[in-house]
């Protein structure tokens, strides 16, 4: 057995593999993609806002630096 036969047995069951799994069209290009799929691979957008990467800082760091930057200002403004 060589190896270019190697890789079309290996293609025939990866075909197999997927046949099974459900697809669905993107909402936003229509590209197929599998059902449970959380991102386009196409477009790369998120199909539910669940599943967005968060984007904000949390409470506790935008805090810290509000009070960082307070006595920052504060040093300053005192003439060192």
């Amino acid at each position: 057995m060589n190896i270019l036969e190697d890789d079309e047995d290996w293609d025939e069951e990866f075909d197999e593999e997927n046949l099974n799994e459900p697809v669905i069209p993107c909402p936003y290009c229509g590209a197929e993609m599998l059902e449970e799929s959380p991102q386009c691979p196409t477009c790369g957008n998120y199909i539910s806002t669940e599943d967005l990467p968060t984007t904000s800082q949390p409470l506790w760091v935008v805090l810290t630096a509000v009070v960082c930057l307070l006595i920052a200002l504060g040093w300053v403004l005192s003439g060192f």
